[in-house]
């Protein structure tokens, strides 16, 4: 998506099909791009999809799409790579779909949760692939804004706006200068079967 252009998603889902043995597929955009929902649905295999450096994007999952991204059946992997990934539109419900699909993250990634409709789904994350720079929690008070499936390291702020986050049996790490902010109805549910 070059300047001078510009991408209407229509309540439409943009399609990644090719088998990451066939290589990586990269979106690249010189301007903050929306995608109304993002599904990965390679006809064998893993799809493997990519942020290029400089692309931020917004899976936006407007009123009657209800997903922002579907990570299908396979083992997915959506690679923020050092951008900026918002997922949901503040006060509509949307959730993530794929039991396997995973989120590479970075030092310098950061990802943005909003909608409403209870948790956004498992959020999980490759080895090696384990850390964001900011996490951001816009969605409910008082409710499971998302499930963290892996380990997860913060590395500059975790700021939770509205909605709870449910480690389960999953930890999450703040780096020493880590800000971390929340109230009453948001913050991270830590308990003794694992999660801390």
């Amino acid at each position: 998506f070059n300047t001078g252009y510009s991408f209407d998603a229509k309540n439409r889902a943009v399609f990644f099909t090719r088998n990451s043995t066939n290589g990586e597929q990269t979106i690249t955009a010189s301007s903050p791009l929306t995608f109304h929902k993002l599904i990965l649905a390679p006809t064998s295999g893993a799809a493997a999809v990519k942020l290029e450096a400089g692309t931020n994007l917004t899976i936006a999952a407007p009123l009657g799409v209800n997903q922002s991204i579907d990570f299908g059946t396979g083992n997915n992997i959506f690679d923020i790579n050092g951008n900026t990934l918002a997922l949901g539109t503040s006060g509509l419900p949307n959730t993530i779909l794929g039991a396997n699909g995973n989120f590479k993250g970075s030092a310098t990634s950061n990802l943005i949760l909003r909608g409403t409709g209870g948790s956004i789904g498992t959020i999980r994350f490759l080895p090696s692939f384990r850390e964001l720079r900011n996490l951001t929690i816009d969605r409910e008070d008082a409710t499971i804004a998302m499930n963290l499936g892996t380990p997860l390291t913060i590395v500059h702020s975790l700021t939770l706006n509205r909605g709870l986050v449910d480690l389960g049996s999953s930890t999450m790490s703040l780096n020493l200068g880590t800000v971390a902010t929340g109230n009453t109805g948001s913050y991270v549910i830590a308990d003794e079967s694992g999660g801390s």
